[in-house]
Order: C-alpha cells, then sequence, then structure tokens
C-alpha cells in the first residue's frame, strides 16, 4: 500500500502523536484516526452540554422558579419567571440542535399525552387567530402572560427536558430542588405575615410579599410540596433528608393553617386522600417515627388556631386579602360569552373585555363593584370564556389522559417511589385548576411534574404502554431532506440545515419576548420617574416603551397622561414663551393622538380605553370647544363596552352638568343610582342637577339618601348638612311643605344597620379640569 510521502509528513506526524506509535500510518488508518479524534472532540463537546442541560432541569429551573423575581418590570414576578423560563428553553433548544449537528442521535419520548397535547394547542392557536385581540391572545395581557406564545414556551420545554429527565436520581433531584425552592417561598411569606422583612427595599415591606407573587399561590404550592414530601418520607433512605422533608413539611402545615387559603386546602385534601390509594402504607409504617412527628407538630398547630386565645394573637384580621371575582359572576361571565362566541370564545387572555361586556350587575353590589377583573374565579371558567367549548373540551381531553398516565401505579419503582409522588402531584395541580385560575408557576409546574412523570414511566420499563422512547439522528434528518436519488439538499449538510433552522427560530421566538420585556423594563422606569418627580425622564422612558412594544395600549393610556400632566405643568407658568405655547400644543395633540392609537387600532373594545379617551377630551375644555362633544362621545362608547359600570354614568352626568345640560345630567345620574342603589355619589350629584332645574323636592329626597350612606362623623356629612340646609331654604322661600314622603329608597336605605364605605362626595361636574391652556 502507497504510504504518505513529501508535503504530508508534518499532518501525519500530528496525527501519529496522538494516535499510533508508528512514524508512517497508511492512508486509511489516517483517517480512521482523524474520525477517532474529531469524534473524542464531539464526545467531550457532547458532555459539556449534558452537564449544562441537566443543571438547568434538575437544579436551576426547579429551584428558582418558585423564588425568582426581578424588581425591572413593572409587574415583578410573573413575567421575570416566564422570561427566565424562556431564557432556559432557548438554552435547552440550542444545545439539543447543536448536539444533533455534530451527529449526536437524541432520544424522543413518545406518550399518551402528546395528541391531547397536539389537539390543545391547535385549538389554542385557532382561537388566537379569531381573536378579538391578536396581541394580547399571543403575548397575554399585561400581568397576565399567559398565551399562545408562553403555551408554545412550555411545550418545547416538555420535550426537550423529558428525555434528559430519564433517570431517577435526576428526577428525585428536581423534586427536592422544587420542594427546597417553595420551602424558601414559604418561610418568606411567613416571616412578612408576622412583619420580618427579608429586605428594606419599599415592594418588600408589605406585610402579604410573596415570591411567587401571591400568597394564595404560595400556599397552594405549599400544599403540595406537603403532599410531595409525605410521599418522599416513606421512600427516601437518608434519615438526615428524612428530617428535611418532616421539618419542611410542618412549615408549610403552618403557613396553610395560616392562610387559610381554599386552594391549598383542596390540594391538600386531594393529596392525602390520594395516598390512601397511591402509596405502599406498609413503608408508612415502618417509618412511623418520621409521620408521628409530623401528626402531632399537626395536632398541636390545630390546637393553637382553633383555641380563640392563641388564634387570636397569631391571626391578623387585617392582613391584606386577594382580591378575586366570585364564582357566580365568574359563571355569569364566561356563559354569557358563549352564548354569543361559542366555539372559540374571544381568544385566549381576553377575559377583562369579557367581563366588562357581561359584567353582572350583582357585582354592584359587593365591594368589587368599582374593579375591572381581568381573570375568572378558576381556569375552567378562563377556558370558557377565552378558547369556548372547543377549548374546554380539549382541556377536559387533555387532563383525562393526564389522569390515565397518573393511574399507571403498576409501572411503580417501588425502591424510589417516583411515580407514586408524581402521579399525586398532578392530580393535586389538577385539582388546583378548580379552585384557581392558572400563572405561569403552575403551568410550569404542571408540564414539569408532567415531564418528570413519563421520565420515570420510560426509565422503569422501556416498554411502557404509556411512554416509550425513540431516537433521532442525522441520518433521520437526511431521510427526510432526500427526494430520491438526487435531493434538493446535500445529505452532507442536511443536519446542519435543519439544527440551524431550529435555532433561527427559537432566537427569534427570544427576539420577540425581549420586545415586551423591554416594554416593561422602560415602563417601570417611568414609574420611579415618576415618583421622584421627574416629568421629562418619564416621558422619555414612555417614549421608549412604545418604540420597544408599540402594541400594549396600556403604555399609549400612560403616554398620554403624561403628557396633559406637563402640558398642565408648563400652563401654569407665567409668561409663556411662543416655544411654551407650542410645545403645550404639541403635548395636547400627542395626548390626543395616543388615546386615538388605543381605541381605533390596538383595542376598540376596550371600556377602559374610551374613558382614558374621555378623560383626555374631558382635560382640554379650556383648549378646544368641542372638547365636551368628543368627551361625551367617548364616555358612550364606553357604556356600550361596559354598560352596567354605574361610575362611567356618574362621569357622563358629570360632562352634561358642566354643559349645564341638568336633564341629561340628571337622567345619567339616576341610572347610576339604579345600577348601584347604595352610590351615594350618583343620590348626591342627582340632588345637585335636581336643585339646578329647580325640582328641590327631588333634590332633598336625594340628600336624604345621600345621608344615610355616608358616615355621620366625617367631611362629607358637614357638605351635606350644608346642602340640605340650603334645599330647606330654597323649598320654605317657594312656599312647599319641608316635610314629604320618603322615597322607596329613603325607605331601603332605613334598613341598612351601618353606612356602607364609599368614595368621597364630588359635584362631578364642577371638578378642575387641567389648568386653563392658553388657546391656539
Amino acid at each position: 500500500m502507497q504510504l504518505l510521502t513529501g508535503g504530508h509528513q508534518d499532518s501525519v506526524k500530528t496525527i501519529k502523536t496522538a494516535c499510533v506509535p508508528f512514524t508512517r500510518i497508511p492512508l486509511d488508518n489516517t483517517n480512521v484516526c482523524v474520525q477517532t479524534l474529531f469524534m473524542n472532540k464531539n464526545n467531550n463537546l457532547t458532555l459539556i452540554l449534558d452537564v449544562i442541560s441537566k443543571a438547568i432541569l434538575v437544579y436551576i429551573l426547579p429551584f428558582l422558579v418558585p423564588i425568582f423575581f426581578l424588581p425591572l418590570t413593572t409587574e415583578f414576578f410573573e413575567m421575570n419567571k416566564l422570561t427566565l423560563i424562556i431564557l432556559c428553553t432557548i438554552l435547552l433548544t440550542i444545545i439539543w440542535a447543536v448536539k444533533l449537528m455534530i451527529g449526536q442521535k437524541l432520544e424522543v419520548v413518545k406518550s399518551i399525552i402528546d395528541f391531547p397535547l397536539v389537539i390543545f394547542t391547535a385549538v389554542y392557536a385557532l382561537a388566537t387567530v379569531f381573536s378579538i385581540n391578536k396581541t394580547v391572545s399571543i403575548f397575554g395581557s399585561q400581568g397576565r402572560w399567559l398565551g399562545l406564545f408562553s403555551t408554545l414556551v412550555f411545550i418545547v420545554y416538555y420535550y426537550v427536558a423529558t428525555p434528559l429527565y430519564r433517570n431517577p436520581k435526576s428526577i428525585k433531584r428536581a423534586l427536592y430542588a422544587f420542594i427546597a425552592g417553595t420551602g424558601i417561598s414559604t418561610l418568606v411569606s411567613l416571616l412578612a405575615y408576622f412583619n420580618i422583612f427579608i429586605s428594606s427595599a419599599p415592594y418588600a415591606k408589605m406585610q402579604n410579599f410573596s415570591l411567587y407573587g401571591s400568597n394564595v399561590q404560595t400556599a397552594m404550592f405549599a400544599a403540595l410540596t406537603i403532599v410531595m414530601s409525605l410521599v418522599l418520607i416513606a421512600y427516601e433512605k437518608n434519615p438526615i433528608i428524612k428530617i428535611g422533608l418532616v421539618g419542611m413539611t410542618i412549615l408549610n402545615i403552618f403557613f396553610v393553617a395560616l392562610t387559610s387559603a381554599l386552594v391549598a386546602w383542596a390540594v391538600l385534601i386531594v393529596g392525602i386522600l390520594g395516598m390512601v390509594f397511591y402509596v405502599d402504607l406498609s413503608k408508612i409504617f415502618k417509618d412511623g417515627v418520621y409521620y408521628l412527628a409530623v401528626l402531632g407538630t399537626t395536632a398541636a398547630i390545630a390546637i393553637v388556631f382553633l383555641v380563640p386565645t392563641t388564634r387570636n394573637v397569631l391571626i391578623n384580621p387585617n392582613y391584606p386579602k386577594e382580591l378575586s371575582l366570585p364564582a357566580r359572576e365568574s359563571w355569569v361571565v364566561a356563559s354569557s360569552t358563549i352564548q354569543n362566541f361559542p366555539l372559540l370564545a374571544t381568544g385566549p387572555a381576553t377575559f377583562q373585555t369579557n367581563f366588562t361586556r357581561f359584567r353582572p350587575i350583582t357585582l354592584n353590589s359587593t365591594d368589587f363593584w368599582n374593579i375591572r377583573f381581568d381573570i375568572p374565579f378558576n381556569e375552567v371558567f378562563n377556558i370558557i370564556s377565552t378558547v369556548g367549548i372547543l377549548g374546554l373540551i380539549a382541556s377536559i381531553f387533555l387532563a383525562s389522559r393526564i389522569m390515565k398516565l397518573a393511574n399507571q401505579i403498576k409501572f411503580t419503582d417501588n425502591q424510589e417511589g417516583l411515580t407514586e409522588v408524581l402521579s399525586l402531584s398532578l392530580m393535586a395541580m389538577l385539582a388546583s385548576f378548580v379552585f384557581i385560575h392558572a400563572n405561569v408557576a403552575s403551568v410550569f409546574v404542571l408540564f414539569t411534574l408532567l415531564s418528570l412523570l413519563i421520565a420515570a414511566h420510560t426509565s422503569i420499563d422501556e416498554h411502557s404502554k404509556v411512554a416509550q422512547v425513540s431516537t433521532i439522528g442525522p441520518t433521520d434528518i437526511q431521510a427526510v431532506a432526500s427526494l430520491g436519488e438526487s435531493s434538493a439538499i446535500n445529505k452532507e449538510y442536511s443536519k446542519f440545515i435543519f439544527g440551524g433552522a431550529i435555532i433561527l427560530a427559537v432566537v427569534y421566538g427570544g427576539y420577540l419576548w425581549s420586545r415586551n420585556y423591554m416594554g416593561e423594563y422602560y415602563m417601570r422606569r417611568a414609574i420611579l420617574a415618576l415618583v421622584n418627580n421627574d416629568g421629562r425622564e418619564t416621558y422619555e422612558n414612555q417614549r421608549k416603551a412604545i418604540r420597544a412594544n408599540p402594541s400594549r395600549d396600556t403604555y399609549y393610556n400612560s403616554f398620554a397622561q403624561t403628557d396633559l400632566a406637563l402640558a398642565n405643568s408648563l400652563a401654569g407658568k407665567e409668561n409663556l414663551t411662543d416655544v411654551d405655547k407650542q410645545t403645550i400644543q404639541s403635548l395636547i395633540s400627542e395626548a390626543i393622538a395616543t388615546t386615538r392609537i388605543t381605541t381605533e387600532v390596538i383595542n376598540p373594545l376596550s371600556a377602559a380605553n374610551w374613558e382614558m379617551r374621555a378623560l383626555i377630551y374631558r382635560s382640554i375644555i379650556n383648549v378646544a370647544d368641542n372638547a365636551s362633544e368628543w368627551a361625551v362621545g367617548a364616555y358612550n362608547t364606553a357604556i356600550q363596552l361596559d354598560p352596567t359600570n354605574p361610575r362611567l354614568r356618574l362621569e357622563l352626568g358629570g360632562m352634561y352638568y358642566a354643559m349645564k345640560d341638568y336633564v341629561s345630567a340628571a337622567n345619567q345620574f339616576r341610572q347610576a343610582f339604579a345600577l348601584k342603589g347604595d352610590y351615594a355619589n350618583a343620590y348626591y350629584n342627582f340632588g345637585q342637577a335636581m336643585m339646578q332645574l329647580n325640582d328641590f323636592q327631588s333634590a332633598k329626597q336625594a340628600f336624604e339618601v345621600t345621608k344615610t350612606l355616608i358616615p355621620a362623623d366625617s367631611e362629607d356629612m358637614k357638605i351635606l348638612e350644608k346642602d340640605l340646609a340650603a334645599v330647606n331654604e330654597k323649598i320654605k322661600a317657594a312656599g312647599t311643605p319641608t316635610e314629604a314622603k320618603p322615597t322607596v329608597e329613603q325607605i331601603s336605605a332605613t334598613q341598612k344597620q351601618e353606612p356602607v364605605e364609599q368614595e368621597p362626595l364630588t359635584k362631578v361636574g364642577e371638578e378642575e379640569p387641567i389648568k386653563a391652556l392658553p388657546r391656539p
């Protein structure tokens, strides 16, 4: 065989040193050595990539998601948790693509979840296509970031993560990381409850501060970790870890008892009842000492909370409670939505629009009457009202398959107890969605538990009926790329094209999300500048937020308010220059244009946007002659979109009052207290309108009703007494009897034991608008 000579000598020596002890190497053996060296480098790279992937999945995400937040955006918790998940998912996907490009065979897990997950995603995507607000349906509403984009992220995360979890040690470590992260979150919330704060930052010095962003969510995950810990104690062999699990269980039990969140009790009950059916009870009795410690401590906690003396010491009656739309009103909104949009409803993340449109009038008799809820009582109502009947069917199909997967306990590894703890946790998570809406953390935990359980089944039984493992490699990509004898794509490069396309897709997805994130980042900076009374910096940061994400209507609304505030401040100067006057006009013009964008382009179905437009026009009545007409038109549109809102009627009545159209004003005030029978401001302003119409008896009756609705020792009562005295003088001067029969409202009001909490009385037609700006 011919030997390598001449100009190839140096390269031969290098190969010789690395591969074989000979001085001269045949050509065929040289190729083998080159391939061996290349394979060694690939193996080292693969090892590094595997270590990074395992670190992300086993330690970083399970531990950090419960505790991660950043005060860099307007909403600290949900958005930053989702951003962390997105970044990790992008990195995992890039690693997956790189391993494919260097010739590695990759594992892909198929399971009984795949088909229902595809159906659910397809319905979700279809609902987004026909959504009344596509931007919101894709990226979520502000503060509620679950939409089509996040759903796709979680699905990619699930499929990339599942094969990497196929190791019992990795599964157990991921569970322990999540338990540790939730334990830290519980401890922080518990300390905050007793006014012990982990930071001097203003946002952290609140009694209901939570690393999950919600103490109800914290209590729910505390209950979930109680279930996990109780099962793991039975299977864990390390006594130190068992003691740690016992301590974590006691901590979480105390917090659940302290907050008494309904969803936490539901998760706990489902989990404990499931232990009877899913867990080998002999293992519980074998480790009875640990369970006795938990049981004894739980009994002591129960006694402490049941005895009035100790309960009053621990329970703070003034602890801030989270607002939630009641179940009955949530059902009214959901059922009304599917009557009008039966199949796909109005699109993901559009509940707030449905709420204003179908808001039940019964809500006006509660403390929540002036709140626009953006989420219903639970996730079931959310699915019905945003994804419709098809979304509900797809969700039920997916949930049924998850329950079927959770019931496959015959594949349990009795030594580790992994399928037991994961199955119980999945059932408890599904139960939680009946009592609370989904958020970033809960959806992440759901997909993580699903991924871990399927990985556990495949690691226990490679021939499992619920999940199977297959491989994909360069040869599979080449087979797909080939079209016959001649291929449009060279087989040698098909894996690079395929892997490169995946990398480009996830990087582009990251870019799209970065625009959302930067918008929130600049809005946060604008808020901080506003707190520091820096109008210029507020203005510039809001402008940057709009440039970063020009499809978020809330940015425009805030920007319009800033425009008017700056114009008002500038108009207050003495001796305005021509430049000042021009700046004022530009700011007003920009405010008007901004609100028109939100109401005519971005989200025309938002009552809040039309209300803001009305406010802008109302504020410039000293500048534009027909501003009042534009404000009235905007209020009428807002009322059409939020027909049971009494405050909008009050504000529209105020516009008519300012225009001296007292009949129309009185009509709007009457409609306002017809919608909300205890609306003191509506009665008061109705009385003012009646005074202008010289109907003093009606005015007096309205004032008398108002008197029953406000505190007797308030400043409002003093003002009202003066108005009553004035109307009595008017009645006396007109020669009309001052005594009249009581109205139905007065009779009804006398049945109230105490006045309800009211906003301060305001003559809505005479409040001070923006300072008189110079006319052009």
